[in-house]
């Protein structure tokens, strides 16, 4: 006698727990309903074609601090510069000399260490800010992103007071990276799980 072959799947399920498994295969298998691969990149690059994000916050927050440096270095070597002037032109006749003039072109001298003092506690508090930039996007730290972004939000709105458009352009492009990564660490398109998928460069390193 011939074997009988077995018969066919039934075509819907026959339970509710058939059917939700069935409802659960179906799920996964369309394109609809898939979701998006681990190894794919769904971060921003910068300016579009440029590094991720985490790249741009650092080499961002590194030039910045290199600047940060140079003025306080600039300002600490005038103030000791200015104050050994003062003491000449003191020991001579107590009345400031031509060459403090063509060192300062301040004419009045409360002024010109008044100035000095602010620009070298704006640069050491900016090494503070920029240094806390750097360590946040290494340690993928949204408190600390979002401090250097705060930071560099109140650099714009001082530059735009002092009408320095060049303040304001600088401050204002390292912003833009501190924003988006700042929102890829919160909504976990920037980890350091898959930092891997989402690492972009544009240079060698």
């Amino acid at each position: 006698m011939m074997e009988s072959l077995p018969a066919p799947p039934a075509a819907t399920p026959r339970s509710e727990s058939d059917f939700q498994n069935w409802k659960s295969v179906k799920k996964h298998r369309s394109p609809a309903f898939r979701d998006v691969p681990s190894n794919e990149r769904r971060g921003h690059s910068c300016f579009g074609c440029l590094c991720d994000m985490r790249r741009a916050v650092i080499a961002c927050n590194a030039v910045s601090l290199v600047f940060a440096l140079v003025e306080i270095v600039a300002a600490i070597t005038l103030l000791a510069l200015y104050e050994e002037l003062e003491t000449k032109n003191d020991d001579q006749d107590g009345t400031v000399g031509a060459s403090s003039v063509e060192w300062f072109r301040f004419n009045n001298h409360e002024m010109s260490k008044t100035i000095l003092g602010i620009a070298l506690g704006f640069g050491l508090l900016s090494t503070v800010f920029f240094s806390l930039g750097i360590r946040g996007a290494k340690q993928y730290d949204t408190s600390l992103v979002g401090s250097a972004l705060f930071y560099y939000c109140v650099n714009v709105i001082a530059n735009l007071i002092l009408l320095s458009p060049l303040g304001v352009l600088f401050a204002g492009l390292a912003v833009y990276p501190h924003i988006m990564l700042y929102l890829e660490l919160r909504n976990g398109i920037m980890s350091e799980e898959n930092y891997i998928n989402e690492r972009n460069t544009c240079c060698l390193v």
